[in-house]
């Protein structure tokens, strides 16, 4: 049976739950069809707190400095999201300890694995890395234990961040999006022509998925 192909481009954030869940259902929707559906996906960068201070911040007190009287509200998305991640296969392990921390070097790390053809595994390992396992996904050291993990020859990896080979890149592809008018994620385009905004639902996947 001939499979259908179809071009995702994701713009998404490494700390960003949503993006998570977006991508697992996205996962389960192409699975879902009787025809097999061949997903090329692409990971495009943005960052969500790109002035996070490089020691991080505990999340809970990032998102009561963010949402102020609206932050018990955040409690019960997270139990939503643990609930939602736990039905899709994935494990959020958001402890109270848990810290945001600045996403720019994972942009550039999975830049660099854009070159090997191991920018998604890479993608996926860092989502678990930092949300399963809560690393800090701003060290270097952690960035390249990640990068070896699906593949990646660790000190190439480590080079590339020292050096910054992927700055100018990252920075111009983020510049991109924003000038597009983007300004919240995830955001997932189906053949550069089908627009999905937000995380979704399994349903409205299919829904473009069948569309193309």
């Amino acid at each position: 049976m001939t499979s259908k192909s179809i071009t995702v481009d994701i713009i998404s954030d490494v700390v960003c739950p949503w993006c998570v869940i977006g991508y697992k259902q996205l996962e389960k929707a192409a699975l879902s069809f009787q025809e097999p559906i061949s997903l090329s996906i692409k990971w495009h960068p943005f960052e969500l707190t790109p002035d996070m201070n490089p020691q991080g911040q505990n999340l809970q007190e990032f998102l009561q400095q963010k949402y102020g009287d609206a932050f018990n509200g955040t409690e019960q998305a997270r139990q939503t999201l643990i609930t939602l991640g736990h039905q899709l296969g994935f494990s959020f392990n958001n402890q109270p300890n848990f810290i945001r921390y600045n996403s720019f070097k994972a942009h550039q790390i999975i830049h660099h694995a854009r070159d090997f053809n191991l920018e998604h595994p890479l993608k996926m390992q860092l989502f678990s890395s930092y949300f399963t396992h809560n690393q800090n996904i701003d060290n270097i050291d952690v960035l390249v234990q990640n990068a070896e993990a699906v593949g990646l020859n660790p000190e190439e990896a480590r080079q590339a961040l020292l050096s910054q080979t992927h700055v100018q890149a990252v920075r111009e592809e983020q510049k991109y999006w924003q000038e597009l008018g983007i300004q919240a994620i995830p955001l997932f385009i189906f053949n550069q022509k089908i627009f999905l905004q937000g995380a979704g639902s399994i349903a409205e996947f299919q829904k473009h998925l069948a569309e193309l």
